[in-house]
């Protein structure tokens, strides 16, 4: 009886013991490690890269492993055989010294935390991924594929500016992810110039990027394609014109010129047009008074004797109580009458409206520039500086330009029509969109929506817009379901699984569905500087490149903007900043270069005889 009773107190048998404890000390270290890095947290572990950089210290710890000269595996092989032959001595005397099995069990442990990567990353493969991330899985991947990108192309851009052009045509930035692969050459994002020959959206939140894309755009047609750039900005950004006017200097442009720090020639073009312009400027709430007040800007326009040139002019004639207009039609009966009738019944109403909008002009459409006489214009309707009038001008703009490309341009010139925040300018831009392509001119609009380009808030004015723009490039924005609608669909599978708790049934369905191409929560997300283009069903995430302008041309933009400015406004003092001897324009290909324009004479005015029929009357 005292058998049976010994060997329960020696224990199991020597030879389980010895296994137990083999494995226990040659996998301790590594379990205990791999434990650790499962625990670490979720937003570590649940990434794809975490994965991957700890394969990477596996396959670098199997190498050192195996290749170590201090270890090489005939010593592995005496430390085990050594820790087995004092295991089993002390198991048969039944007296362990921790001492000396730590003295063979510590070169072991130390040599096994180099295998502890390669035991994390097998249980992290064996394990069961969770349902919800399985089917997010593709989601996700594409997420951090884009993040990845992005992170690259910022770097690339900081690193070296993009050039402005590859094989002849302009370059927007780098290509991020995307099916416009045509769009793509030398690793470059382009903007093809047949398309650029076409209209454009730009769209996007309030300082998301969607200005220095105009402006990459705008730059590249003028120092590429050698085109005709007019800028309309409808927030009157300052920074914006000293950008513009210095990215224009530094692309080689000879006549530039910006309104209202000079003032603009608005009386060009034919007497018809003249009506347009000035009816355009104007919003009458009653039929009756609109047509009064273009019976009235008709016989002043077309009146016998010197035609108008200057707003003075105008005013002096629609101002019935001088009988000024009322002398000019003498010997004209029916004229006459109708001017007196006119002068009896309310011989002002028209004459303050014009009086109110040229006084606060102060001769600003009273200039020598135009159109027709510049290379680039930047026109900037600060809603602060022309408060009252600033919507009302931004369509006289519109207006003059539809005339111009209409009829006093010269066909084989093409011209960039930019209008930046049209949504700040009630202009109605709908039927310049449909129609003046024929003439040679490409028109790029930007709002904050596509609610923000539609004329009085009406809708149909911006479907007819979205329907003329062949590109559209969107940056983030909060409301971008109607405009990615031009990108098209895709068929992808979903995949659904049932589910009992946390574990998965081996029950669920498949189905293909079509999707939008472009994600509405991606554009939502995107950041400052990132865009979607979309062109004929098909869409590219781009990183738009900033135009590199050098400091000395934004200190000769700056200067150059207010030497205008002053000169525009007699008895004000010389800005102190301002070198006394800086000429108020010019022309220069480098920044030390002199100022003063090549300023070309305005064309002689053609009768309307003479003229083509106006496309856009």
């Amino acid at each position: 009886m005292r058998q049976p009773y010994q060997r329960e107190r020696g224990g199991p048998e020597p030879l389980v013991v010895i296994l137990m404890v083999i494995g226990l000390l040659l996998a301790l270290p590594a379990v205990l490690l791999a434990l650790l890095i499962h625990r670490l947290p979720r937003r570590i572990t649940g990434r794809r890269s975490f994965w991957l950089a700890i394969a990477a210290v596996d396959v670098l710890g199997i190498a050192l492993y195996a290749l170590s000269a201090n270890h090489p595996l005939h010593v592995l092989q005496g430390q085990l055989l050594a820790l087995c032959i004092e295991i089993v001595r002390e198991g048969k005397l039944n007296t362990w010294n921790m001492l000396t099995l730590w003295v063979d069990i510590r070169p072991i442990w130390l040599d096994s935390l180099l295998l502890a990567p390669a035991i994390a990353l097998f249980a992290h493969l064996r394990s069961s991924q969770p349902v919800e991330e399985r089917l997010l899985a593709p989601q996700r991947e594409r997420s951090a594929v884009l993040r990845a990108a992005s992170r690259r192309a910022q770097r690339k851009i900081a690193r070296r500016p993009l050039p402005d052009q590859v094989r002849n045509t302009l370059v927007i930035g780098l290509p991020l992810l995307g099916d416009l692969k045509e769009w793509i050459i030398k690793g470059l994002f382009i903007l093809p110039t047949p398309e650029l020959s076409k209209h454009g959206i730009v769209l996007g939140a309030s300082g998301s990027g969607k200005s220095e894309t105009l402006l990459r755009i705008a730059v590249g047609a003028a120092r590429v394609l050698c085109w005709q750039v007019i800028y309309i900005d409808g927030k009157g950004d300052e920074d914006a014109a000293i950008r513009f006017v210095a990215a224009m200097r530094s692309a080689g442009v000879q006549t530039l010129k910006m309104f209202p720090a000079e003032a603009y020639h608005g009386w060009v073009g034919s007497k018809e047009a003249l009506l347009s312009r000035l009816l355009a400027v104007e919003e009458y709430s009653d039929a009756h008074y609109r047509a009064v007040a273009e019976n009235l800007l008709r016989l002043a326009l077309n009146a016998p004797g010197p035609a108008v040139k200057r707003s003075a002019d105008l005013l002096a004639r629609l101002n019935l109580t001088n009988e000024l207009l009322l002398g000019l039609y003498a010997g004209y009966p029916e004229e006459e009458a109708y001017l007196a009738y006119l002068a009896k019944k309310d011989p002002l109403g028209v004459y303050n409206r014009y009086a109110a909008l040229f006084g606060k002009l102060q001769g600003k459409l009273d200039g020598i520039w135009s159109y027709d006489a510049v290379d680039a214009a930047y026109i900037s309707l600060d809603g602060l500086a022309l408060s009252g009038i600033v919507s009302g001008l931004g369509r006289y703009f519109v207006e003059d330009f539809a005339n111009y490309a209409g009829q006093r341009k010269p066909k084989q010139r093409r011209i960039l029509f930019i209008f930046d925040d049209l949504g700040a300018i009630d202009a109605d831009l709908a039927n310049m969109f449909e129609r003046v392509r024929s003439r040679g001119v490409s028109v790029f609009v930007s709002g904050q929506s596509d609610h923000s380009i539609a004329y009085k808030g009406f809708l149909h004015n911006a479907n007819r817009i979205r329907s003329a723009a062949t590109t559209i490039i969107l940056h983030a924005s909060n409301h971008p379901e109607n405009m990615i609608v031009a990108a098209g669909t895709e068929c992808v599978v979903e995949e659904s699984s049932g589910v009992a708790g946390e574990e998965v049934t081996g029950y669920g369905t498949v189905r293909v569905r079509d999707v939008p191409k472009v994600d509405p929560n991606a554009v939502r997300e995107l950041p400052v500087g990132e865009a979607y283009v979309i062109a004929h069903g098909r869409a590219h995430r781009v990183r738009v490149a900033p135009v590199q302008v050098d400091a000395a041309f934004l200190a000769v933009a700056e200067a150059y903007i207010n030497q205008a400015a002053w000169e525009g406004q007699p008895g004000q003092a010389r800005p102190a900043a301002l070198p006394a001897s800086t000429p108020a324009t010019g022309t220069t290909s480098g920044p030390d270069q002199d100022l003063s324009v090549q300023t070309a004479s305005l064309p002689e005015e053609r009768s309307g005889d003479d003229q083509d029929e106006d496309i856009l009357s």
